[in-house]
């Protein structure tokens, strides 16, 4: 879905003082691959206002150059397919391939943010979508407990899907004490860039032809992240 997001700071995220990371997570996948992905994009509480900068000024840069506006909601599979019309204009595809390979260098070259990807098989879609997020909390959670650090976990959502939550629940996560909170990706850069992430990482795995020009951008343009696991 198109849309806008405000230019402050995302709204409606509960802060909380005890936790070193933000975790910013977004699904992909599809039916015909029967592969259900999730990604995650953390980012510790102490850069994350930079961090979010750096991504609004790329923003506004490309609202200069191209016209896209800068609180111009990025979805994916939509944008980087040619749907929408951002600022009412058309973009070509090398426009549009371009903000994403930005916005994931973006990601790639940032200090302390770790991008996690974990997927499932299945022809069962919600069975496989909770394998993954299962997988998705196990090995961030791990991660955490190493560096002895806490997280807190935003995820693109209205709120209605309890799943985030039952699973977190049975998983346990020690170093993600808190409940997950859901959050529509319109209100939050953050969210689209893991949603870019997942889509690219998705594109890593079904490699479809159509997304050919994709096919490489997870493992160049994120080169610290590890390639996405089986759960």
């Amino acid at each position: 879905m198109s849309g806008r997001i405000p230019l402050g700071r995302h709204a409606a995220i509960s802060a909380h003082p005890s936790v070193d990371r933000r975790i910013y997570i977004d699904d992909s996948g599809s039916r015909e691959s029967h592969i259900a992905l999730y990604s995650a994009v953390s980012v510790p509480v102490v850069g994350e206002v930079a961090f979010e900068n750096a991504h609004r000024e790329l923003r506004v840069r490309r609202e200069h150059r191209h016209g896209v506006p800068r609180d111009y909601e990025i979805h994916s599979y939509k944008f980087l397919t040619g749907r929408g019309r951002p600022g009412g204009r058309i973009l070509s595809p090398r426009e549009r391939s371009g903000m994403g390979r930005e916005i994931l260098s973006l990601i790639g070259d940032s200090g302390g943010v770790v991008v996690t990807s974990v997927y499932s098989l299945g022809r069962d879609v919600r069975a496989a979508k909770q394998a993954a997020f299962a997988g998705l909390l196990r090995d961030m959670d791990e991660r955490l407990q190493r560096e002895g650090e806490r997280a807190e976990l935003i995820v693109d959502g209205d709120g209605t899907d309890r799943m985030y939550e039952q699973l977190h629940a049975e998983v346990h996560p020690q170093g993600i004490p808190h409940p997950v909170t859901q959050l529509p990706a319109g209100r939050s850069l953050l969210l689209q860039a893991a949603d870019l992430v997942a889509y690219s990482a998705f594109q890593a795995l079904a490699r479809q032809e159509s997304r050919r020009f994709m096919w490489d951008w997870y493992e160049q343009l994120l080169p610290k992240a590890t390639p996405p696991r089986e759960a």
